[in-house]
């Protein structure tokens, strides 16, 4: 009995043998994210107005990315695109789209104290009420911020003609990139 409770209490002790081990996730980018199929990163562009996604690679050099459920330009104005402009830019999605700008932000800058804290270092601050001026040209109404211990990040989410359950399953799927 003594061994028994011996080995139960050295096992405790060292762990058994289960010592979480940090996870390493490798990426481009500071952050990497589970994005569904059809989802893709770019470099940032203007939106709705004269450039598209390119497609130079991203680097941790790069200040922010895109992350967006079509590989092609994404167009958020109210007005639609003039056929010169499409001449320019090539095929743009106008109604179909997640369009989620991540920003890295500078290590100064608080996250508001009024955003709501939803987990695993995960914040939600709503900007205006459902319908409210905030959210012209398919602009959600909330930001979503992720602070860790190596950086503040800033979601900011436009969407048209998809719930926001997609793009945020997205940002929750943030996951620091780890450097060898």
């Amino acid at each position: 009995m003594k061994k028994v409770l011996f080995s139960l209490l050295t096992l405790v002790i060292l762990g058994g043998g289960c010592t979480a081990l940090p996870k390493t996730v490798q990426g481009d980018w500071y952050l990497a994210f589970d994005m569904p199929n059809g989802w893709v990163m770019v470099e940032p562009y203007l939106v709705g107005s004269q450039a598209v996604p390119n497609s130079e690679p991203i680097t941790r050099d790069t200040k922010d990315v895109i992350l967006q459920s079509t590989s092609k330009g994404v167009w958020t104005s109210a007005n639609e695109p003039s056929e010169e402009t499409l001449a320019l830019i090539g095929e743009v999605e106008t109604e179909d789209f997640a369009f989620v700008r991540v920003l890295k932000l500078d290590d100064r800058r608080v996250i508001p104290s009024e955003a709501e804290d939803i987990g695993n270092d995960f914040y939600k601050l709503k900007l205006c009420d459902d319908g409210g001026d905030c959210q012209a040209n398919g602009r959600y109404n909330y930001d979503y911020y992720l602070a860790t211990d190596s950086g503040k990040y800033q979601f900011i989410v436009t969407l048209k003609g998809q719930s926001i359950d997609e793009a945020e399953d997205v940002i929750l799927s943030a996951q620091e990139v780890t450097l060898e």
